[in-house]
C-alpha cells in the first residue's frame, strides 16, 4: 500500500523531485525490483513470463537486475493484511451484486408488463429491482449522487431524457450502461490481477538461478531490503513503486517503467528531503503521520502529507508532538476532530522501529555464480542455495 498519498503529493507540490530517465543512459547499473509490485500485473502473460521479459528488457539496457521477494508477513503488519484481506472480499461482494443486478436485467421477468419495454427504459422499475438486492456502493453513487438518473415524469408515468444523458436518453439507460462497463472492467482487472501461487515463485527463482540473476529472500518487506541493499551500495537502484521504499532510506527509486522498459521515473531521497526542508527521520515521521501500513490506524485522523509535514517542521517530530508542550493544542484539537480516534492505538514508535530498523533483512540470497563487472551485483554475507528455501506465501 505504502504511504497514503505521498507520491501525489509529491507530484503536486515538488514535482522536480521526478525525472524521467531512459534506461539505456543506466548501462552497467545494477537495479533491486521489489518482485511482488510488478507480478501482480504480469496477468496478461504469467508471473513467470512476465519476469523473464522484464530481465531481458533490462538486461538490452546493459543493467543487471537483483529480485527482491517478500518474506514472511511481520507482525506490525497484520492488522494491513487484514485490511487488504477484506477489501479484496468487499469487491468480490460488489462484483457479485453487480452480476445478480445484470442477470436480472437479462430475465425475461425484468419486463415491464403493461408495455413489454425493458425495465431498462423505466426507472420506477429499476428502483424495484434494486430494493431487494444489496446495491454496491459504486452503483449506488451512480443512482444517487452522479445526476445520471433524474426523472421527470408526467402523469402517465412515461420517462423524459435525463438532463445530464446524451443523445436524449433517459437516465436509467445511463446507469445500466454503467453497470456493464464496470463489470466488464471488473471482469478484466479480475483476469490481470489473478497474483501468483507458492510455485509461481518456485519457478520464478528457479529460472532466475538458472540464469545467473541474482535474488533476495527478505526477512518481511521486499523494499526494506531494496532499500538496505541500495543504501549499502549492493545496488544502484530499487525499481518499486511502493512509497515506502522513501521511509525505508533508499538511496534512488525508479518507479512507474513502462511496458518495455525503455523509460522510467527516477526520484532521489536526498532530494525529496531537500525539497520538504527535512530530515531522514522526519521524513519517516512524516510518513507515519498521513498514513503507513504499520500503524493500525493508518496515520493521524484527517491529516495527510500537507498536514503531516507542518507537525513535523512545527514539532521536530512525533515526539515533540505527544510529548512535548508545544504539540499538546494539536493534540487538544485532533481530539475534538476526531473524538473517537484512540491516540493511544497509534503506535509511531513501533512503526517507526521498522523504518529504522537496520539490521540485515535477507532471509535467503542466492547470488548470481559469476559477478559481473557492469555494477554492485549479488549480496553479501554468506548465501543459502534455493534447496533450502521455505517459499513465502503471496502476500495479501
Amino acid at each position: 500500500m505504502g504511504v497514503v498519498g505521498l507520491w501525489s503529493f509529491l507530484r503536486k507540490k515538488h514535482p522536480g523531485v521526478f525525472t524521467t530517465v531512459n534506461l539505456s543512459t543506466l548501462a552497467g547499473k545494477s537495479v533491486a525490483i521489489d518482485f511482488a509490485i510488478y507480478a501482480w500485473r504480469m496477468g496478461d502473460v504469467g508471473v513467470v513470463e512476465g519476469v523473464k521479459r522484464q530481465v531481458r528488457h533490462l538486461q538490452s539496457h546493459g543493467m543487471v537486475p537483483t529480485y527482491v521477494f517478500d518474506g514472511p508477513k511481520q507482525a506490525a503488519k497484520v492488522h494491513e493484511h487484514r485490511r487488504r484481506a477484506a477489501a479484496a472480499a468487499a469487491l468480490q461482494v460488489n462484483a457479485h451484486q453487480r452480476r445478480a443486478i445484470l442477470a436480472e436485467l437479462e430475465a425475461p421477468a425484468a419486463q415491464v408488463p403493461e408495455d413489454g419495454a425493458p425495465i431498462g427504459c423505466d426507472l420506477r422499475a429499476l428502483a424495484a429491482l434494486v430494493e431487494h438486492l444489496a446495491v454496491p456502493r459504486d452503483v449506488a453513487v451512480a443512482l444517487d449522487e452522479a445526476d445520471a438518473v433524474r426523472l421527470q415524469a408526467g402523469t402517465d408515468g412515461a420517462l423524459a431524457p435525463a438532463p445530464s444523458a446524451p443523445s436524449g436518453r433517459v437516465g436509467v439507460e445511463n446507469v445500466i450502461d454503467y453497470i456493464v462497463r464496470r463489470e466488464a472492467a471488473q471482469v478484466k482487472a479480475d483476469e490481470k490481477r489473478q497474483g501468483y501461487t507458492p510455485g509461481d515463485l518456485e519457478a520464478v527463482m528457479a529460472w532466475l538461478q538458472a540464469e545467473g540473476v541474482t535474488y533476495h529472500v527478505a526477512c518481511a518487506e521486499a523494499e526494506q531490503l531494496a532499500s538496505q541493499l541500495n543504501r549499502q551500495g549492493e545496488v544502484d537502484f530499487v525499481m518499486t513503486d511502493d512509497s515506502d521504499a522513501l521511509p525505508f532510506g533508499a538511496v534512488a527509486i525508479l518507479r512507474r517503467p513502462d511496458t518495455a522498459h525503455t523509460r522510467a521515473e527516477l526520484v532521489r531521497t536526498a532530494e525529496v528531503r531537500a525539497a520538504l526542508g527535512i530530515t531522514q527521520l522526519q521524513l519517516v515521521d512524516l510518513c507515519i503521520a498521513c498514513g503507513c501500513d504499520f500503524t493500525c490506524t493508518r496515520g493521524l485522523p484527517n491529516v495527510g502529507p500537507v498536514k503531516a509535514l507542518k507537525l513535523v517542521q512545527q514539532h521536530g517530530s512525533l515526539d515533540g508532538l505527544f510529548d512535548g508542550l508545544s504539540g499538546q493544542g494539536e493534540l487538544a484539537a485532533l481530539a475534538r476532530r476526531a473524538p473517537d480516534f484512540d491516540l493511544a492505538a497509534f503506535d509511531y514508535k513501533a512503526a517507526r522501529a521498522v523504518f529504522q530498523d537496520d539490521r540485515n533483512q535477507a532471509a535467503i540470497s542466492v547470488p548470481s555464480p559469476t559477478k559481473t563487472a557492469c555494477g554492485p551485483s549479488g549480496g553479501r554475507g554468506s548465501a543459502k542455495r534455493a534447496a533450502a528455501v521455505t517459499h513465502p506465501e503471496p502476500a495479501a
